[in-house]
């Protein structure tokens, strides 16, 4: 465990693209319908598209979108999807 800014946290680490997806839905497997289309909003995903999903597809989706949007963004999205690479 480390204390960073007063706070105890636990050291996580993805090691490939599967882990990140799999942190991320776990994280939002239990939240609400509505905040899950809210959120979606955000990724650009139109909330009448997805409208007719359950709940667990919704998180699925989030964290797919979260998942490619971190990969794409730490400077390794291309490599991870033109050769097949998972490091994150």
């Amino acid at each position: 465990m480390l204390i960073r800014n007063g706070y105890a946290t636990r050291k996580r680490r993805a090691d490939n693209p599967l882990e990140l997806y799999d942190f991320m839905l776990a994280g939002y497997k239990d939240t609400p319908t509505d905040k899950l289309l809210e959120l979606l909003a955000h990724t650009g995903v139109s909330p009448s598209e997805v409208a007719a999903l359950s709940q667990p597809k919704l998180a699925e989706l989030l964290a797919e979108r979260y998942t490619e949007s971190i990969v794409w963004n730490s400077g390794r999205g291309a490599k991870a999807k033109d050769v097949g690479s998972t490091e994150v």
